[in-house]
């Protein structure tokens, strides 16, 4: 014998298997326009790029910029590692479709070194090298005065120092 459903159960059913449809359909229509970006907002592809940011960043992972975004709003938004390397990024440059980026370390600081210098100019040195291990180069001349290099601060990218002379002392002469 059939058992028959009460009515409030055929139309609770009615209506759950509605629902499902509906949202297997909206699915399908929004998976081939819109995707949800890091925080699970939906948001259009169509206007946005997605970018996947791994390498020296603090938190790697999918970012979502209005297409048109630069280099320099990415950067921005996305926190760098101290020694991220971003030589190779033209800031200016518009975000049009969707990329992987690696972002690399920066291997070597590009320092300058003038004044009390024996070969004053350029200098590569590792990253995390402080401004106060800069005194134990072999690069100064004798009579450099090294008190500007007692900081202990990590040094940065492109930095310039000018290393003065000593004083010399004014040797005072007395007349008999």
């Amino acid at each position: 014998m059939e058992q028959k459903l009460p009515l409030r159960e055929k139309c609770f059913l009615g209506v759950f298997s509605l629902l499902i449809f509906l949202a297997s359909a909206y699915g399908a229509i929004a998976s081939k326009s819109a995707s949800f970006n890091a925080k699970g907002a939906l948001f259009s592809s169509k206007s946005y790029v997605v970018l996947e940011i791994s390498g020296e960043v603090k938190k790697p992972g999918s970012y979502a910029f209005p297409i048109g975004s630069t280099w320099r709003e990415v950067f921005h938004k996305v926190r760098m590692k101290r020694f991220a390397d971003l030589q190779n990024f033209s800031l200016e440059e518009p975000l049009l479709h969707a990329k992987k980026v690696v972002i690399p370390k920066l291997e070597k600081l590009e320092i300058f070194l003038e004044g009390a210098v024996r070969n004053p100019g350029k200098f590569f040195i590792p990253t995390g090298t402080k401004v106060r291990q800069l005194k134990k180069m072999d690069v100064f001349l004798p009579d450099a005065e090294k008190k500007i290099l007692s900081q202990s601060r990590y040094l940065q990218n492109g930095e310039r120092f000018f290393i003065p002379f000593q004083e010399k002392k004014k040797q005072s002469l007395e007349i008999n």
